[in-house]
């Protein structure tokens, strides 16, 4: 991979001192002449390696409240409800269930969310299974922005990777 032939899009990428020192001593070691063609060619070899591995980018998750619909009781209409937890668009993530918040049962559960949608995808007993479970989600092409739950993954191009995914971490929750 090199330069781009089409017109190149830039990119600003701030780094302190010692990052800047390590990048250029590392772009001259490697001959690529400038930082900007280093960085450029150390993303890519990134992200071909992680397409090898298989293993999901990690996401940038922030602390942020999020709204989610909940069915306490498992019959009637769902309600929507605000908890306290953790997002990365287009998924959020909170400790508890289809129940609401659980911050005191001695079983832990949490909830991967669609947030356009406010619905629970999966209830995993980690979080960090959750984000795991985003960052295999959001890099396929799927409706992630839309509002209406029927459209999301119905009839999009990555829909049975999707079933595929949910399937894997079905069977392989420990709840």
């Amino acid at each position: 991979m090199g330069w781009p032939t089409e017109s190149p899009i830039s990119f600003t990428v701030l780094a302190n001192r010692e990052q800047a020192e390590r990048w250029t001593a590392a772009a001259d070691l490697q001959a690529w002449g400038s930082v900007a063609a280093w960085l450029a060619r150390t993303a890519d070899a990134y992200l071909q390696e992680i397409g090898k591995t298989g293993k999901a980018l990690p996401l940038g998750w922030s602390g942020d409240w999020l709204r989610v619909l909940v069915q306490p009781d498992g019959r009637g209409e769902p309600y929507e409800i605000e908890v306290k937890g953790r997002t990365y668009h287009p998924f959020g993530i909170f400790r508890g269930s289809h129940r609401g918040p659980d911050t005191t049962g001695p079983y832990m559960s949490f909830s991967l969310v669609h947030l356009p949608t406010r619905r629970i995808l999966r209830t995993l007993s980690r979080q960090k299974d959750c984000a795991m479970l985003a960052a295999e989600l959001t890099p396929l092409r799927i409706n992630w922005d839309e509002t209406n739950p029927e459209k999301v993954v119905q009839g999009a191009p990555d829909q049975k990777r999707v079933q595929e995914i949910f399937r894997l971490y079905d069977l392989t929750d420990n709840r």
